[in-house]
């Protein structure tokens, strides 16, 4: 699926407001049904303000035989797993069908061959459904107010935030009892909040202003000191095959707010001291594939200022660089749990700038063409929009185009 945003704004929207349920009201709409494209995902399991979700998945319609070879899928995705089998594929990068070829494949099973109907972990021989992500879930509580509770979960048997709902819930009672936090409005009224949504059925982002005072002037050039927005994620991280080499089933990060005080996510913040977990940020499991869930940390590798917030340094780079009058932009890593300086993958469509907050506004985009004054790296043909994260000055981007996992 490809990437798509949606806002607070679009035609048959629905309101997101301190009331019980609105919160995945605007997920049920972006995610699964409702919107005029939606995300692909899908709900597992609902009760009254609850919601189980579950990321896409990708329908085999023709056989590949051994490692190699050609062959015919539903979707538009860049890796699938099968039992020990992991392959890396390559086809139609435009979100349709297509033919996709086998690039690379490591067998560590007995399974070789995909078959269609063929009984699939996560599907059934009847479907023949192929999760080619982690295909895991998304657990909401949204019967509260202001606040709804989150929790990711490695599969799932009722909806809601409960241990009890599933197994494998990260981030455990442990680490935060009860689940994350999001904030969806400072008062406990119907007064809507702006809110944007960018999603493909393997992750999404949410930004959400909480206050009402604003409306949505942030998606016009409003200034980021004009509203308090939570930024959150859930999804795969992007594991590109020069990085990772190994089968990885839960690389599947949630970032969101510490706690219930509703000042803000932590999505901006950026790891100095790498080993040392950010609060919010919680992986399905460590690399080795064994334990439970993972407090981690990001870090967009930006040593000019070592500051604690993407964007957020005064004395960050320079802006623009002297040397070429553009701006170095660099991806977000996502790195193991527990302190091990163990590069995991890649925080999918999540970049960074160099300098301090060198765009005073919410939501601009900017498109990035070789000779584009204003930038150098790997952007070409990329369209990046900007947010920030209320609780501190910090800035980044994500990005709208449809290239988060290559």
């Amino acid at each position: 699926m490809t990437v798509t945003v949606y806002r607070s704004t679009d035609a048959g929207a629905p309101p997101l407001d301190g009331t019980a349920g609105s919160f995945v009201d605007v997920l049920d709409w972006c995610l699964v049904s409702g919107a005029p494209t939606p995300a692909g995902w899908t709900i597992e399991f609902t009760s009254g303000d609850l919601r189980s979700y579950r990321q896409g998945s990708l329908t085999v319609t023709a056989v590949v035989t051994g490692l190699g070879g050609t062959w015919t899928v539903s979707g538009n995705h860049e890796e699938s797993f099968y039992e020990g089998l992991r392959i890396h594929i390559e086809g139609d990068t435009g979100g349709g069908d297509g033919v996709y070829t086998t690039v690379s494949a490591t067998n560590n099973g007995a399974n070789t061959d995909i078959v269609v109907s063929q009984t699939i972990p996560g599907g059934s021989a009847a479907d023949g459904v192929l999760f080619s992500n982690n295909s895991l879930y998304f657990g909401v509580d949204d019967s509260g107010t202001t606040l709804a509770r989150i929790r990711g979960f490695e599969t799932m048997t009722a909806a809601g935030v409960s241990v009890a709902s599933g197994t494998g819930p990260f981030p455990t009672d442990a680490q935060t009892s009860g689940g994350s936090y999001i904030s969806k409005s400072q008062n406990a009224t119907s007064d809507p909040r702006a809110w944007t949504v960018i999603a493909d059925d393997r992750a999404f982002y949410i930004w959400i202003n909480r206050f009402a005072n604003y409306g949505d002037i942030n998606y016009s050039g409003g200034p980021i000191g004009s509203a308090q927005f939570g930024a959150n994620f859930f999804g795969d991280i992007y594991q590109p095959v020069e990085l990772v080499t190994i089968p990885d089933d839960y690389a599947t990060l949630i970032m969101t707010e510490a706690n219930g005080s509703g000042s803000g996510s932590r999505i901006g913040e950026n790891s100095i001291n790498t080993g040392a977990a950010l609060l919010g940020h919680f992986l399905a499991r460590s690399y080795t594939q064994a334990g439970t869930s993972q407090a981690t940390d990001k870090n967009a590798w930006n040593f000019f200022a070592q500051d604690t917030w993407l964007g957020g340094g005064a004395g960050y780079a320079m802006f623009p660089n002297l040397t070429n009058g553009k701006i170095p932009f660099m991806r977000v890593y996502c790195l193991d749990g527990g302190g091990t300086n163990i590069m995991r993958g890649l925080i999918p469509g999540m970049w960074s700038g160099a300098q301090h907050r060198f765009i005073e506004q919410q939501g601009v985009q900017l498109s990035f063409t070789p000779s584009n004054p204003v930038t150098f790296g790997p952007l070409d043909g990329k369209t990046l929009e900007s947010f920030v994260d209320s609780v501190s000055n910090s800035q980044f981007f994500v990005e709208v185009s449809n290239t988060w996992y290559s």
